[in-house]
């Protein structure tokens, strides 16, 4: 961890083993070969400190290190070595000096790599990114028609024209996902593909969250962070195979996302302030998946949440292992099949907080023949069409942030104040942000609150309506607010950490659109109006899992 040197040798590429995972030879001296085998396991299993300036940092594991014992699988060095060992083991500076040529101070991290602070390269070339925001033609999805027939309430959103809700309410809605399962068009996401034999590589130093230890099949929530540790996005990243991802963003951040992916896969940005120079190791191939140009490998999101979207997926194949694969279909994990002769990418994912939820991968030009398959497989278990607003009331009920809201937007929330610190791996070495957000850990007084109000027929509160304390004090702004399945109103606040406890009592002071204007206490008159607060308690940050309809 000081910089000093351990062994110096060859290492070959050997060929993948059975279950593709990648093998490499390490060609030690025999005299130091004990020591750097020691070393190595101990990284793998995580238990040796290796960064005096940041012990949060080990080294993905496992690994299996063992002696090769088979004479003919060994390549030996190919010439012996030029470092000279003495009592004093060499230093990274010192040998970095005589053979630079074996160092890539542009890797984001290796060990040791703080003891070359001095020596790293400045970023020649490479531009602060940056973004602004365009106001481009409103956009419609394939399902635009479909909506309309349905009776769907049209509005803006993130760019598209999509429905808010359809002829009956957003409540009736929410209940239909509770209760039996909502479709939702969700085809205004960004879907990119992330291909080749660096996609994994690129994907762990762009993301928050681990994509290495993502299996064929698999999926994990994440977050694209700049080099301030500012949220670009939150996103969701599915492997389909070990050199193949798909990755599904936010609407409102597809442009933006699009920009900052490929500025970083290009090696134009700096990704790091403290150190320029460090680019990704090598260039993935990204690929939007909503442009034309990919003609059949295009798609589009379609989600369907709630427990009779298992019976109705089963209802649309007459074969038995299709249904057998549907079932077993763990969480946040992925498969691909044809249900009636439409070939989808159907994952156990979504933003609901119901258990048993899909997202549905599908070529655009197959979007209405699926939409309108499972409206018609799904009506007599009470599957119906929801909109916007039954989304983001089921998300807010069961406490999940939104972007924009309880993530980024005006009050810069970041993912560990909105109650997501799982998902966000200071663990490994380097990611894009992560030194900047760790930085901030022991200064944050602020998280994210989930409250009911206490009463039914309160006025909604809005974005950025204060709340306070039972003492009066203001601790905190509304993020979001909407109905829960009760029929109360629900909401989510960014609060003062020490009043977020559960069962704290709040008052939630809801501005009308047009605040009266101020009196002194000691003038006001009979007919004088006042904005009262109205009363409401702070709940578990998330549903739990054993109640009703509870999810993740």
């Amino acid at each position: 961890r000081q910089g000093t040197l351990l062994d110096d040798g060859a290492i070959p590429h050997l060929p993948s083993d059975q279950r593709g995972r990648a093998r490499y030879q390490l060609c030690a001296h025999p005299e130091r070969a004990e020591g750097v085998a020691a070393w190595l396991r101990g990284l793998a299993d995580g238990y040796i400190l290796f960064d005096d300036e940041d012990i949060f940092r080990k080294v993905q594991g496992p690994v299996v290190v063992e002696r090769i014992r088979d004479l003919e699988l060994a390549i030996p060095l190919a010439a012996e070595s030029e470092v000279r060992y003495t009592k004093n083991a060499p230093t990274a500076v010192d040998l970095f000096a005589r053979y630079p040529s074996r160092f890539d101070l542009t890797k984001p991290y290796f060990g040791g790599i703080a003891s070359l602070a001095d020596q790293a390269p400045p970023g020649v070339g490479k531009l602060t990114w940056t973004w602004t925001e365009t106001d481009p033609p409103l956009l419609k999805t394939p399902l635009n028609q479909e909506h309309r027939q349905l009776g769907g309430r049209m509005v803006p959103f993130a760019g598209w024209e999509m429905p808010v809700r359809y002829a009956t309410s957003a409540y009736e809605e929410h209940l239909a996902v509770r209760q039996a399962a909502g479709l939702f068009d969700v085809a205004h996401m960004g879907v990119f593909e992330v291909s080749g034999p660096h996609a994994t590589s690129f994907l762990d130093t762009a993301a928050s969250n681990y994509v290495a230890s993502l299996d064929p099949g698999q999926s994990s929530y994440a977050y694209l962070l700049d080099p301030d540790g500012n949220i670009i996005d939150d996103i969701m990243i599915y492997c389909r195979a070990r050199d193949r991802y798909l990755m599904v963003v936010n609407a409102a951040n597809a442009e933006k996302d699009w920009d900052w992916l490929n500025a970083v896969n290009q090696r134009r940005v700096i990704i790091d302030k403290k150190r320029p120079s460090i680019q990704v190791a090598a260039q993935a191939l990204i690929r939007d998946l909503k442009d034309p140009a990919h003609g059949p490998d295009r798609k589009v999101d379609i989600a369907f949440q709630g427990q009779a979207a298992l019976p109705t997926l089963q209802a649309m194949t007459g074969d038995p292992r299709t249904k057998t694969a549907l079932q077993r279909l763990r969480r946040t994990d992925l498969i691909e099949l044809d249900l009636s002769n439409i070939p989808l990418v159907v994952a156990r994912t979504g933003y609901t907080g119901e258990d048993i939820g899909y997202e549905l991968l599908v070529h655009p030009d197959r979007a209405v023949e699926l939409w309108r398959t499972i409206l018609e497989k799904g009506k007599p278990l009470g599957v119906k069409p929801a909109g916007l607003a039954a989304r983001d009331s089921t998300r807010t009920e069961y406490g999940l942030p939104l972007y924009g809201h309880e993530l980024a937007g005006p009050f810069k929330i970041d993912p560990i104040e909105a109650g997501f610190p799982g998902y966000v791996k200071y663990h490994k070495p380097f990611f894009i942000g992560r030194d900047a957000l760790l930085a901030q850990e022991n200064r944050r007084t602020m998280q994210v609150l989930r409250f009911r109000m206490d009463k039914k027929g309160v006025r909604v509160p809005k974005t950025g309506d204060p709340v306070l304390n039972k003492r009066g004090q203001v601790i905190g702004n509304v993020t979001s607010c909407s109905i829960d399945t009760d029929g109360y109103l629900i909401g989510l606040a960014y609060c003062q950490a020490r009043d977020s406890q559960e069962g704290n009592p709040l008052q939630i002071l809801t501005l009308p659109s047009r605040v009266p204007a101020g009196k002194d206490a000691d003038k006001l008159a009979p007919g004088d109006k006042l904005v009262l607060p109205d009363s409401a308690t702070v709940l578990t940050r998330f549903v739990a899992r054993d109640q009703p309809g509870g999810g993740d």
